[in-house]
């Protein structure tokens, strides 16, 4: 079973980007997996992306402090 890596409730900034239609696809996908793990919450595109933009970068800042 995956963990979802919450996000603290903290200051934040609007951010905008252009991703391809493919992309947004996974990304809603994801979406419906949380849901799915996570029985009775919704999750929206940018609670994905949230979520999946925190384990990327838990995975790269683990991975520097093995150098």
């Amino acid at each position: 079973m995956n963990t979802i890596v919450a996000v603290p409730q903290e200051p934040t900034t609007q951010v905008a980007v252009r991703l391809t239609d493919r992309l947004l696809s996974r990304i809603d996908r994801h979406a419906k997996r949380l849901g799915k793990e996570q029985r009775g919450v919704e999750f929206n595109r940018t609670d994905a992306i949230k979520d999946l933009l925190a384990r990327a970068l838990n995975i790269v800042e683990s991975k520097e402090g093995d150098s």
